[in-house]
């Protein structure tokens, strides 16, 4: 029964090939969430003048950080 159950867990994943390198479903989503946690870091927690003029006022209506 185990061995059953692996199985279709590993028919289940997917591996995406790009420019021939072959990327496993697990990478896939720690690469998305490494990116994710970069994008929301520049977006709330930056003090680089052009990424935080810019979002400054999201950074405002959310009321997630204060930037004064």
């Amino acid at each position: 029964m185990f061995h059953a159950v692996r199985e279709a867990t590993r028919t289940r994943l997917r591996e995406v090939n790009i420019f021939g390198f072959v990327f496993s479903a697990r990478f896939q989503v720690v690469a998305i969430t490494v990116f994710l946690a970069a994008a929301l870091y520049a977006v709330f927690f930056s003090a680089y003048p052009a990424t935080h003029d810019f979002f400054h006022e999201l950074r405002h209506a959310t009321g997630f950080i204060g930037c004064h």
